[in-house]
């Protein structure tokens, strides 16, 4: 049964001051925040080959996940943390048959998706609330900013052209004009389940090229102020995993 409002509330409330109070390290995802500090500054020493949206997404879900690792020893979400245990061993376990669902795609649904029932909050958005109180990670900000407000939804293919694609929201009842960094076309009528964006950096006033990006992950950047990433495609009648599977725990 969900808690109370107020409740959950007090418990956020608790929650945020500990953060803030508390010390956190990222040497692991070191490397993932010059990438991203790099494609925010334009100096692009640090980028690799392919899509810069792609890899400045990619690298804030790296760096959050790593403030994760920390942040659930915090007492109030040890039962969150024992929950998103058991969910990962039913969904992804480490023995035959083994799961579809990746360790990538599971890494964004943990920290943008799954919600904690006792503060109501996902680890994203208290991610976002103790970069804003320190102040020197602008770059590792302007992502998570973004994937938090993104969503997950169900796409028809639409028109497909050499400048990109439209989508059908199917829930929503909207198009949208998208173009996929991972350089896959598209086929008019595949369904896909996919979190859209809007671009990290422009070039010369227009979406950057579709370059690069791995064969089996099909991120989808919007254009025209759209929102949204990637997560799983449907192509063929086979799901291709990317991102988190977009619903909260409850």
């Amino acid at each position: 049964m969900p808690e109370p409002k107020s409740r959950r509330n007090r418990r956020a409330e608790r929650l945020l001051r500990e953060v803030l109070s508390e010390r956190f390290t990222f040497e692991t995802s070191e490397a993932d925040r010059e990438l991203l500090r790099s494609i925010y500054e334009g100096t692009c020493t640090k980028t690799k080959p392919g899509d810069p949206s792609f890899h400045a997404y990619a690298a804030a879900v790296n760096a959050a996940n790593e403030f994760a690792g920390q942040v659930f020893g915090f007492p109030d979400l040890i039962p969150f943390n024992n929950l998103i245990a058991d969910i990962q061993e039913e969904y992804m376990p480490s023995y035959p048959p083994m799961s579809p669902v990746t360790s990538a795609f599971f890494a964004g649904w943990l920290v943008l998706d799954a919600r904690d029932d006792s503060t109501g909050m996902t680890v994203g958005e208290v991610f976002v609330h103790y970069l804003q109180h320190v102040g020197t990670f602008d770059y590792v900000e302007k992502a998570m900013v973004a994937l938090n407000d993104s969503f997950c939804s169900f796409y028809e293919v639409r028109d497909v052209g050499a400048q990109g694609f439209t989508l059908w929201d199917i829930d929503g009842k909207q198009e949208v004009r998208c173009w996929c960094s991972s350089g896959y076309a598209g086929r008019k009528g595949e369904i896909w389940y996919v979190r859209v964006l809007p671009p990290f950096v422009e070039a010369d006033g227009h979406v950057p090229g579709c370059a690069g990006g791995r064969a089996e992950v099909h991120d989808v950047a919007a254009s025209e102020g759209s929102r949204c990433w990637k997560e799983r495609v449907l192509v063929g009648g086979e799901w291709i995993d990317g991102y988190g599977p977009g619903q909260p725990v409850q």
